[in-house]
């Protein structure tokens, strides 16, 4: 059965203004999420995924600006929203887990507090119904004692902990639609393999959609249903999971994926890859592939070019001029 989309990004651009300039982080994003799916966004540090997501929501101001594009979610385009009319949006309908937990959390204001102010800017709620809805979440995603979490500072929590915190404020208002954005990045290896069991089991029982950024390729094969790989700026491939482990077709994915050591596979150090070069500055965006001075399938014509988007099957499209002779 084919899902419903949900979110459909269409030519999504971004620019930041610095003082080295204009930096067009975002240039040019399509991709879509269906109901009940989760899109893992990868990509080397400094390929826009994090802009990406505040730009969804349009949280890129003031040193961002969104130049073009549209952002459509249950058939209206969130770029063409006003600020009051997209803060109704932000927290209920779409939420964001941010990368960094305990940056994202008041030291001054107990987490209970803090959870709660989504349902008082959502819901008409009293407060102790308030309290109780963030008790029994706080219980949701596995703190212990929420009574005394919920009066607790983010200072007294480990990192994983505020973690817990900042899922189950996000989890609140029931949205449809949550991004992760390298959720588990800051935590070590153990609190790594809960938060992501917790979020796996979320997906689940919630019923929602999700957007799960990670440069993991490992965290990628766990989470995503479907994948789509960004390289300055762009995407650059998209398919299904099992397609882009077992079939990827860009160079920059085959890339990646041949400096990822598996588990399931037996591979000495020799054989493992590296993508020589580096991932082009964000005030150079070139024209023709970005990825071209890297690739060893590079001809003329990827310098003179920018190569558009090619399905190559119904849920496989691939960004390069190239695909005959990738091996």
């Amino acid at each position: 059965m084919i899902q419903k989309i949900l979110l459909n990004v269409k030519d999504l651009r971004t620019h930041l203004s610095l003082e080295e300039g204009t930096a067009k982080v975002i240039d040019g994003v399509d991709f879509v999420v269906r109901e009940g799916e989760t899109l893992g966004l990868t990509g080397e540090s400094g390929s826009g995924k994090s802009i990406l997501a505040l730009s969804l929501l349009k949280l890129v101001e003031p040193s961002g600006k969104i130049v073009g594009g549209e952002v459509w979610f249950n058939d209206r385009d969130l770029l063409t929203l006003s600020t009051e009319e997209l803060n109704k949006v932000r927290g209920e309908e779409i939420a964001l887990i941010p990368q960094n937990p305990t940056r994202a959390l008041d030291p001054l204001i107990i987490v209970g507090s803090q959870s709660g102010e989504v349902l008082e800017e959502h819901r008409a709620m009293k407060r102790e119904q308030i309290k109780e809805k963030v008790l029994e979440y706080l219980g949701t995603v596995g703190l212990p004692d929420p009574k005394k979490s919920y009066a607790s500072y983010a200072s007294e929590f480990s990192h994983g902990m505020n973690q817990r915190v900042m899922i189950s404020a996000a989890l609140l208002c029931a949205p449809s639609l949550l991004i992760a954005d390298e959720p588990t990045s800051s935590l070590d290896v153990t609190v790594q393999r809960q938060v992501l069991e917790l979020l796996k089991d979320i997906n689940t029982s919630f019923d929602l959609s999700m957007i799960y950024i990670t440069h993991d390729l490992g965290v990628i094969a766990e989470m995503a249903d479907r994948v789509a790989v960004m390289y300055a700026g762009k995407i650059v491939e998209c398919a299904d999971v099992v397609t882009i482990f077992e079939n990827p077709l860009h160079p920059y994915t085959r890339g990646l994926l041949g400096s990822l050591l598996r588990a399931d596979k037996r591979i000495n150090r020799h054989e493992l890859t590296y993508i020589e070069g580096e991932l082009p500055g964000v005030f150079y965006r070139p024209s023709h592939c970005a990825f071209a001075p890297r690739c060893p399938y590079a001809a003329p014509s990827c310098y003179q070019q920018m190569p558009s988007m090619i399905r190559v099957k119904e849920d496989h499209s691939v960004r390069c001029l190239r695909l005959d002779y990738v091996e």
